[in-house]
């Protein structure tokens, strides 16, 4: 066995993924290209685009007041469930946190909305609402395992993942993001 074949050159998408593969994979820094995200440029490109009016306007559009901090849930209802209760009662305990769950685009709004039902901040999105407007607002992304947190890392707003061990843990270890046990 002459072990991993390591490529001459490497392709990630940014500074995170490449200094994983120098940390865990001892790939050399000159080995390794930051080539960046077509999807995730745009993401960027459109929030930059975001005047206050309309940040302003979208805030008031789902619901959230001027004082209240956005937290923005995105990650399937499969992934979520069984922490998800606790995390309703979290938000509904905290008055100046406004939580907005965009939907999954493979799921059903409908096991959000029946946990969430009376619960006056947090509101249920459907998975087409627009993320990049979602984001300028976030204070705090909340997945398990959502590449949404790599969006979110990108434009400054820190990602909590819940359920590890999941594919987010190099995140966590590398202290890129905050992460939280399974507790089933």
């Amino acid at each position: 066995d002459t072990g991993f074949p390591r490529p001459d050159r490497t392709l990630v998408f940014d500074r995170y993924a490449a200094e994983y593969l120098q940390k865990a994979g001892n790939f050399p820094r000159s080995s390794l290209t930051v080539v960046g995200s077509p999807t995730r440029d745009a993401l960027v490109s459109a929030i930059h685009k975001l005047s206050p009016e309309i940040i302003a306007a979208t805030r008031a559009a789902i619901g959230a007041s001027p004082n209240q901090q956005v937290v923005l849930v995105t990650t399937k209802y499969s992934e979520i469930q069984s922490e998800f209760q606790r995390l309703v009662n979290a938000v509904a305990a905290l008055p100046n946190v406004y939580a907005v769950i965009k939907c999954h685009p493979t799921e059903n709004p409908e096991p959000y909305e029946t946990h969430t039902h009376g619960v006056t901040n947090i509101r249920v999105l459907p998975s087409n609402y627009d993320l990049s407007r979602l984001l300028a607002l976030a204070r705090l992304l909340v997945t398990v395992n959502s590449t949404v947190a790599f969006d979110a890392m990108s434009l400054g707003v820190p990602s909590l993942t819940l359920r590890l061990p999941n594919n987010l843990s190099p995140l966590v270890d590398s202290g890129a993001m905050v992460g939280l046990l399974r507790t089933d």
